[in-house]
């Protein structure tokens, strides 16, 4: 579920994308241009915007079918114009699989789930996989990327890299809202039914498409985040075509998420602090974690940092063009930002997005007193900077749907005032969006609690900051066979996050009438990260001519790249890496021109026999720095990317400390 969308400066709580765009920039895109006139729920091949065998690495790879369904853009008007819907299906090995498949749709609104399919792969496979019993279906939802039209507001991701680093200002959020009109105005002049995006059409597009594959039973959902407020729609307005329903990350019918967002980033900030108070070794190393975060919100508002930022919209679209991955970097990819304390605070909100950061966050949040941000800024650019979100179907459904409160409204009591102020921003935000963006509101039905019989399984995460687990309880309050599962040390989102909710979900899949083994509930707690030492694994770079060590599990990046990388559960990199530069007939100043960073005055320092000169990157949103030294005339190098300052030191240590020259001339 994304909230509504500043620029940096006109900070409010921007949008999602899960830091999936920095990963799938190169995907090819399905198609583009005018909008389709042919047959409804026709299906046509065509190729699929991600390398299932590259992604799944040693895992078996599943036979998958990716193409495009044409379903009518109003399905009560079957003749007028269509659109078309990008697919993805992963066909089950068993045999004996299941007709009933699996189909999964993204939040967003306007994310793609087309672009999720390597986060989820992990999920699909296995013993407990998902495709053990029965095909699994991805629908790229209408306007989204994999879609046609895709609702892109190239206007909006402009407006974010011009803009950001400007100060905020009643002229700047002038300045956005134009550029929110100016992009509703394109797409209407090229065609686009604005008011036909929205959940109800959606809805009838999900039993479209399964029907265009070609199965014409019932099927299972699987509904992400707004795909929850889908999946009610669903078993509500298609009840008959539906085996079960699996709602993740819950947002209910009744009530808006967008009012909710004030109390419920309050709440995960609270549970945050409250979680790492009752634990003794937290409490210990980081007492003053409110303070510290609240201290660095004031500091910053009152006097905001230059910093730099990757452009992600940029490099998605270069590497798509087909420009080679190693020329992908500089100055040119990078966008000067303002950081004020609103974007900060937004920032570490969208840090509860990612299952891996929420145990990083007390010391991310301790770092901010030396200065250092990129401990919650990593998530940023893929949120400002994206040119994956769907920004018009967004406004089109949640204009039409959601837009159920005022701002007099909203509960705030209790909010920490240094907060109030700051969070109230995003349902003004998507006020004065929805008063230019002019969307017919759909029926006051759709606002009603969804009441059925069909089973039912609800996922939450305490530390959800948008759908809450009393999102989850109100929903399942309505629905007789549910079974609703809280997930103590995940945030927003559990696909592809969870193992334990991956096998639970598995287990409801089944047999969808039966209690889950939920065991593996009962064992979760939020395990914070604390700095430690590395351990390390031996490597020798004969084509380098070096030795060294590195961190255990780190895997290179390909057979050419002296690149190595840390590898999350998901089996993707998490951003932590190193770089190995070696034997060198250069000075290290020249070396240095080999990475696209701005460095800090050097300091040297001794590791083992050995000084290094340390060059510190310039940049308060990133936590980089590239080691130098010379042997026998001969200059080598070592880039460490990190998240924190403990842990690029600790690995700088680590390897610095093994390193030895082996060429002949350094012996």
């Amino acid at each position: 579920m994304l909230p509504s969308k500043p620029s940096l400066a006109v900070p409010v709580l921007r949008r999602w994308i899960l830091a999936i765009a920095v990963s799938l920039g190169a995907a090819p895109i399905l198609g583009g241009g005018a909008i389709a006139l042919n047959p409804t729920d026709r299906f046509e091949a065509g190729e699929c915007p991600f390398d299932v065998a590259e992604v799944m690495g040693d895992r078996p790879v599943p036979e998958t079918q990716c193409g495009r369904i044409t379903v009518p853009e109003r399905h009560g008007n079957p003749t007028g114009n269509t659109i078309r819907l990008g697919v993805a299906v992963f066909k089950s090995p068993n045999p004996n699989a299941a007709a009933d498949p699996l189909v999964i749709a993204q939040g967003g609104p306007g994310a793609s789930i087309l672009e999720l399919a390597p986060y989820l792969l992990p999920d699909l496979q296995g013993e407990n996989g998902w495709l053990r019993d029965r095909d699994v279906v991805l629908v790229e939802q209408r306007g989204t990327r994999y879609s046609e039209p895709f609702l892109f507001c190239r206007e909006l991701y402009d407006f974010s890299v011009e803009n950001a680093s400007r100060p905020n200002s009643e002229e700047l959020q002038a300045a956005l809202y134009s550029a929110v009109g100016q992009c509703r105005d394109r797409l209407v002049a090229e065609g686009v039914d604005l008011g036909a995006y929205n959940s109800l059409e959606n809805a009838s597009d999900m039993v479209a498409a399964i029907d265009a594959l070609g199965y014409d039973g019932p099927f299972n959902f699987y509904g992400i985040s707004y795909g929850t407020m889908l999946g009610q729609h669903l078993m509500r307005d298609h009840g008959d075509r539906l085996r079960s329903v699996v709602l993740d990350s819950v947002a209910p019918l009744d009530i808006s998420f967008i009012e909710g967002i004030p109390k419920n980033t309050d709440r995960v900030l609270r549970k945050l602090f409250d979680t790492c108070n009752a634990d003794p070794t937290c409490r210990d190393r980081y007492p003053n974690l409110r303070e510290q975060l609240f201290t660095a919100i004031a500091f910053l508002n009152e006097t905001p940092i230059p910093v730099q930022l990757p452009n992600i919209g940029k490099i998605q679209e270069d590497l798509a063009a087909g420009v080679a991955p190693e020329l992908v970097a500089g100055p040119a990819y990078q966008v000067p930002a303002l950081l004020d304390g609103d974007s900060l605070l937004a920032s570490l909100n969208a840090s509860f997005y990612v299952a891996t950061e929420i145990p990083k966050l007390p010391q991310a949040i301790a770092e901010f007193e030396q200065g250092n941000y990129a401990g919650v800024l990593r998530v940023l650019p893929a949120l400002v900077f994206s040119t994956s979100q769907a920004d018009g179907m967004y406004n089109s459904v949640l204009c039409a749907e959601d837009m159920t409160f005022t701002l007099d409204g909203i509960d705030t009591d209790g909010i920490d005032p240094a907060l109030r102020e700051i969070l109230i921003k995003a349902p003004e935000g998507m006020i004065e969006t929805c008063n230019v963006w002019q969307v017919p509101s759909l029926p006051d039905r759709v606002n009603e609690p969804v009441r059925s019989e069909i089973p039912t399984l609800l996922l939450s995460g305490d530390l959800d900051q948008i759908t809450p687990p009393e999102f989850g309880d109100r929903v399942a309050a309505t629905l007789p066979r549910s079974r609703h599962y809280v997930f103590p040390d995940r945030g927003h989102t559990l696909i592809g996050n969870s193992r334990c909710a991956a096998a639970i979900v598995g287990d409801f899949l089944r047999e969808p009438t039966a209690a889950p083994d939920d065991d593996c509930v009962a064992d979760l707690k939020l395990e914070f990260t604390y700095p430690s030492a590395i351990a390390t694994e031996p490597l020798t770079i004969p084509a380098l001519g070096l030795q060294l060590a590195i961190p255990q599990g780190w895997q290179q990046d390909d057979n050419d790249a002296p690149v190595w990388s840390e590898l999350g559960e998901n089996g993707l990199p998490t951003g932590r890496a190193i770089v190995a530069l070696g034997g060198f007939e250069l000075p290290p100043e020249a070396l240095l021109n080999f990475f696209p960073y701005a460095f800090r005055t050097a300091e040297s320092r001794t590791y083992g026999d050995r000084t290094w000169q340390i060059h510190p990157v310039d940049n308060p949103a990133a936590v980089s720095a590239v080691a130098t030294t010379q042997i026998n005339g001969l200059t080598y190098a070592i880039a460490v990317d990190s998240d924190a300052l403990w842990h690029r030191d600790a690995v700088l240590e680590a390897v610095l400390t093994t390193f030895r020259a082996i060429t002949p001339a350094a012996n």
